[in-house]
């Protein structure tokens, strides 16, 4: 084995990714994996908030947030190509920002805190709307929103214990399933498109002229999922090629069903007819129900691929959150039988049911979702300009080795994408900004506590 290979190897292992399935998930799975996450709670909930704010402008929104996202997700590919191991948002921070372990340890935790946020609470977002689309067939279930987003939460978690390469196949056929209702409700829609709803085109929305900027955050937190791919790093056949071409198929093949999506949706209904309604938060229903009053068979489709949805976002984001907080044990920051692997399942069990107990506790709390999507994105904008910077350091101080992946822009896409950045945080409503801020000081103080326990069995 070359040095190379020996310095991956070690590397891999310090984080645990020996202990997983290595190699398992092809170009395919990949694929399948990112638009399972993205395609979600997205397209079926946040597109009605969007849609609310900016008016018909929200189509601009999902568009350039996905030319912004495929970027952002170009820059975590080549991070994971310089370091192909478990727990990615966790790792590259820790190994190039800090000098000290202690500083490695701290920039770890910091971004692996700021991703844990949009994937746990945009996991108990996902659950808490389970109820809402089942109980657009059944209306006996909406009675029952807490008890629904708990079945939801543990049949993902069950589905996240099983091995990988079928956890993966389970994920693809349900991913297949909800992009063809998607165009089925996209061709469904174009038969009653009215393209007066169409103006104003910016002025419809309620946040007025510049919604469809402010409404950016939702959108970016909507394929923010493609983060989750380089959590899992070490499962995936040759990540140098798979992760930055399974970003690409899959940023712009779910890119395209949401413009599709939503264009179909603006066409059968005013802005108006959801705006200050509890109907933002299922808007294809609402769409449908405007335009062809009864229509119970395409109804009924699309909450069920509204519910197949956010279950296989459920999935994947309990799969990339265990898997960080699984790096983050391994590295010493968190009890040890966090990082433990079932020998059998080869899955982090254990810090799958703990991510999958915190996302049931949030779901009991449906009254919070608007803060759980307002919360997420800002964090999720944390997160990108961490990676971002994670990216200009790895190229001055590490040394590119054959084969690995390298975007194309230079520096110019990753600082682009920062400036952007900054102005849709401006954008943020100062209450989530304050929320955020809450969920950072718990992170800091599960870190301090941490340190503190390190350093006291040291000193045993």
């Amino acid at each position: 084995m070359n040095n190379h290979g020996s310095e991956q190897l070690a590397m891999d292992n310090k984080y645990g990714g020996e202990q997983l399935a290595s190699g398992k998930l092809n170009t395919t799975n990949a694929v399948t994996l990112l638009m399972g996450a993205m395609i979600g709670s997205a397209i079926f909930s946040l597109s009605g908030v969007t849609y609310a704010s900016a008016g018909p402008a929200h189509i601009l929104t999902w568009i350039v947030a996905a030319a912004i996202m495929l970027v952002y997700g170009l820059i975590i590919a080549e991070l994971a190509s310089i370091y192909p191991v478990v727990g990615g948002l966790f790792v590259y921070p820790r190994e190039l920002f800090g000098k000290t372990e202690n500083t490695k340890n701290f920039w770890g935790w910091f971004s692996a805190w700021a991703f844990l946020n949009p994937a746990i609470f945009g996991a108990a977002f996902s659950a808490i709307y389970v109820s809402t689309y089942l109980g657009s067939v059944v209306p006996a279930v909406s009675e029952h929103t807490i008890a629904w987003a708990l079945i939801a939460c543990a049949l993902c978690g069950v589905l996240c214990i099983l091995k990988i390469s079928v956890t993966g196949k389970i994920n693809m056929l349900l991913v297949i399933f909800v992009g063809v209702v998607l165009v089925a409700y996209s061709l469904k829609g174009f038969t009653a498109f009215d393209a007066s709803n169409f103006t104003p085109f910016f002025a419809q929305g309620t946040e007025g002229t510049t919604g469809w900027l402010s409404s950016m955050p939702n959108a970016l937190l909507a394929y923010g999922a493609v983060a989750a791919l380089v959590s899992m790093t070490s499962e995936i056949k040759n990540p140098n090629k798979t992760i930055p071409r399974a970003m690409v198929i899959s940023v712009t093949t779910t890119a395209a069903l949401y413009v599709l999506s939503v264009i179909a949706t603006v066409g059968m209904m005013n802005a108006s007819n959801i705006q200050g309604t509890h109907l933002i938060y299922y808007p294809m229903v609402a769409a449908l129900s405007v335009a062809f009053g009864s229509s119970p068979v395409i109804s009924a489709l699309v909450a069920l691929a509204a519910v197949v949805a956010l279950i296989t976002t459920m999935l994947v984001l309990i799969m990339a959150g265990a898997r960080t907080i699984m790096a983050a044990a391994n590295a010493g920051l968190l009890p040890a039988f966090i990082g433990k692997v079932n020998s059998k399942t080869k899955t982090p069990v254990n810090a799958i049911i703990i991510v999958t107990g915190l996302i049931a506790i949030l779901s009991c709390f449906p009254s919070l979702a608007k803060d759980i999507v307002g919360t997420g994105a800002f964090c999720k904008l944390v997160t990108i300009v961490m990676m971002v910077a994670a990216l200009l350091i790895a190229r001055k101080k590490v040394a590119y080795k054959p084969g690995q992946y390298r975007m194309p822009g230079g520096s110019v896409l990753p600082i682009l994408v920062t400036a952007l950045i900054t102005i849709f945080i401006s954008l943020q409503s100062f209450r989530y900004i304050i929320m955020a801020g809450v969920w950072f000081a718990i992170g800091l103080i599960i870190y301090g506590v941490s340190v503190a326990t390190k350093k006291s069995r040291q000193d045993s």
